[in-house]
């Protein structure tokens, strides 16, 4: 749905119910609240959060904490990950459009520029059931 404009737009509308609070302030405070919270959990409940850098083989890491861990159902591992990825450039009464270039983080980062502006964030909960 996030991939086209119209589709952003209609995500937007169920998820808030009018393009009212359609703003990029508003969708980057979003994404702040969902890492510190997602985060605040994980720490609280003794899960691990991996940063993984650019290239990692993420496939492969739920298999060695699977191993050591005591959960048999639910989340046991949080992975952060930077990739480039789409991101959109939005406004309540503006046309959506892509920010070009699309950001990318890599292994070393870009000491340069701020973070909020050029890198996208994906974050990967992983859990287990009953194995």
């Amino acid at each position: 749905m996030g991939h086209d404009p119209g589709g952003f737009r209609v995500w937007w509308r169920a998820l808030a119910g009018s393009d009212e609070t359609l703003e990029n302030a508003y969708l980057m405070r979003m994404a702040g609240r969902f890492s510190r919270r997602i985060r605040g959990y994980a720490k609280a409940h003794d899960i691990p959060v991996v940063d993984c850098s650019a290239g990692q083989r993420k496939h492969e890491l739920p298999e060695g904490y699977l191993a050591k861990t005591k959960v048999t159902q639910g989340l046991f591992l949080v992975l952060v990950g930077r990739a480039q990825t789409p991101v959109w450039d939005v406004g309540a009464k503006d046309p959506i459009e892509r920010k070009k270039p699309m950001p990318y983080r890599g292994s070393t980062g870009c000491r340069n520029e701020p973070h909020r502006s050029r890198h996208a964030t994906r974050t990967f909960p992983i859990g287990c059931d009953d194995r």
